[in-house]
């Protein structure tokens, strides 16, 4: 006779069916690997959208309890709050961060999520807006919020993403450049061209840059193997005139002038080619000059800027695969994505002049 108390047959075996999908039988539904429905699981990039929805798709009617989308807290994603500084550089809201928003806006359309545009202004850590909707997540592009506001979004349940930025402490998912390993490519560079003398000009405002200024000293030190001198600058901003100051004091008489100077952005290196200019000092006859980011403009100035090169448009949907790992916990910690980078060589950087 039946036990009143047991399930019936059929919950009974759902549940059996729930607890004992395995990826195989998910790869196997869907024609793909194992490795490809691990990939898609853990939330791997390298995955067509396509693929990546089939799986999980499946995932779901077999009721595997693994499935990426658990990450979140239930509720599905349907918008994306895209936050600004109110006071951010505009030349690279409209170069760098426009490539950004390509690849945000393709992988929010693949994925049917809609993104609203906001603005920080400084008196406001989040907007309100960001915690007015339990369907949406929010994306900081190129700020480093503080941690007390890191906190608040977390103890609210928002998906959040460091967009072209750090959390040094883990506690929200971030995508930037290889800074680090962008620094130790220009290092190798100018080591390899001949310069042993290098004026740097850097910011400790943002974790990133500090990576590639961290990237850079190592990458000098191990490639000329102590032989080179590095005189770095930091500044607070870009500003024309502390980047004139920085110059005046490296080119003045009875001072060994830098045979190559690395900025830490093109915008910097482009105006320091300027100036330069302007004082009569040849680039590169004279000098070398070197640049981060290859904005659009990089090859277009008299010479054209060698810098490193960054895949912005991939780290925008990069951003917005993280943005649908949700939220962070301790079974599914915080994770800090690096996108590809590579040397773009122009004319900018020659060897050093003859002593």
């Amino acid at each position: 006779m039946n036990d009143p108390d047991s399930p019936a047959p059929d919950s009974a075996a759902a549940e059996t069916s729930r607890t004992r999908v395995s990826q195989a039988d998910i790869a196997q539904a869907v024609g793909v690997s194992v490795s490809t429905v691990s990939r898609v699981l853990s939330g791997a990039a390298g995955i067509s959208e396509r693929v990546r929805g089939e799986v999980l798709r499946a995932a779901r009617e077999m009721g595997h309890r693994g499935s990426v989308e658990s990450h979140n807290t239930g509720v599905e994603l349907k918008s994306a709050f895209l936050l600004f500084n109110e006071d951010s550089h505009q030349p690279q809201i409209s170069s760098i961060y426009g490539l950004i928003l390509a690849g945000l806006r393709a992988a929010a359309e693949d994925s049917g999520i809609a993104l609203h545009f906001l603005l920080r202004n400084n008196n406001e850590e989040v907007p309100e807006a960001v915690f007015s909707r339990n369907d949406a997540g929010v994306l900081f592009v190129g700020i480093d919020p503080t941690p007390d506001a890191l906190a608040r979004l977390s103890n609210s349940g928002v998906p959040t993403v460091l967009v072209n930025g750090l959390d040094p402490d883990l506690r929200v998912h971030a995508v930037s450049p290889a800074n680090y390993f962008g620094g130790r490519l220009v290092a190798r560079f100018l080591v390899e061209k001949g310069h042993r003398r290098i004026l740097h000009m850097s910011s400790r405002q943002r974790w990133t840059i500090r990576r590639r200024t961290e990237g850079f000293l190592q990458g000098v030190e191990d490639y000329s193997q102590g032989s080179a001198v590095v005189d770095t600058k930091y500044f607070k901003r870009l500003e024309a005139s502390y980047i004139a100051d920085a110059l005046t004091e490296a080119f003045q008489e009875g001072v060994t002038p830098p045979t190559a100077i690395f900025c830490s952005n093109d915008l910097q290196a482009l105006a320091t080619v300027q100036t330069l200019q302007a004082r009569g000092i040849s680039v590169p006859g004279d000098v070398s000059v070197m640049g981060f980011d290859d904005l659009p403009i990089a090859d277009l100035c008299d010479p054209g800027l060698s810098t490193i090169r960054v895949d912005w448009r991939g780290m925008g949907q990069e951003a917005f695969r993280l943005l649908n790992l949700g939220l962070v916990s301790d079974k599914y910690p915080a994770r800090q994505v690096q996108t590809g980078v590579a040397l773009v060589e122009r004319a900018s950087v020659g060897q050093p002049p003859s002593s």
